[in-house]
């Protein structure tokens, strides 16, 4: 276990697990070709990685060359950095899960499968996906913390709900409102739950209890 946000738990597994699926998101959500293995870094040698760059490196517009040395450390950073990033996404995650929950909103199977239906996630991406590994629970789960997250914000954001029904344009003054109702919920999250998710070293981010600004990835 690698963070509990009250019951719930984050272990080293699934965080692997979804950093290589945001890896694959973040180098394109909707693919149209293969997959490069060395989109996904791969440690603790990130050979396919360091392969993957290399076609990159030294190239007429690279500026310079890049030794296997350099090109490791560049997977190892951005590895970390995607570790960061799918660790607050997934922290967050659980936080709209809990709030929701508090306020007594639920997605049922029905919500999501018609979401599903509906998705960006065109069949020939999915099948790219699919080779690359992400797997119809990821997308699952991207779906229902989602709809989670409007569902909640319709129901506790008054601006923002009057926005989503209004037909007309939407103003400078509304949008204004809007982005300050929702910053004061995720501050109202941030004070509600971050004494409640604890982190072990080595995987502290913003979110978590232990976090202080020197203590920063």
């Amino acid at each position: 276990m690698v963070v509990r946000i009250g019951r719930n738990t984050i272990t080293r597994a699934v965080l692997e697990h979804l950093t290589a699926v945001e890896a694959v998101l973040t180098d394109e959500n909707e693919p149209r070709r293969p997959v490069p293995p060395g989109v996904v870094p791969d440690p603790p040698n990130y050979e396919r990685c360091i392969a993957y760059l290399a076609t990159f490196a030294g190239g007429p517009h690279s500026g310079h060359k890049l030794d296997a040395a350099q090109l490791e450390r560049q997977c190892m950073l951005e590895h970390q950095d995607l570790q960061t990033q799918t660790l607050g996404l997934l922290i967050t995650h659980y936080w709209v899960s809990e709030e929701a929950k508090r306020v007594g909103i639920r997605v049922t199977g029905r919500d999501v499968r018609r979401e599903e239906a509906h998705a960006s996630w065109a069949k020939r991406a999915r099948r790219f996906l699919l080779a690359a590994g992400v797997q119809p629970p990821d997308e699952r789960f991207v779906i229902e913390g989602r709809l989670l997250l409007t569902k909640l914000q319709r129901r506790t954001l008054p601006v923002y709900a009057k926005l989503r029904r209004s037909a007309r344009p939407e103003t400078a003054q509304m949008a204004a409102e809007v982005d300050a109702e929702i910053q004061e919920l995720s501050d109202a999250m941030t004070r509600r739950w971050a004494p409640r998710t604890r982190c072990r070293s080595g995987f502290v981010v913003s979110q978590c209890s232990e976090y202080t600004a020197s203590s920063s990835p």
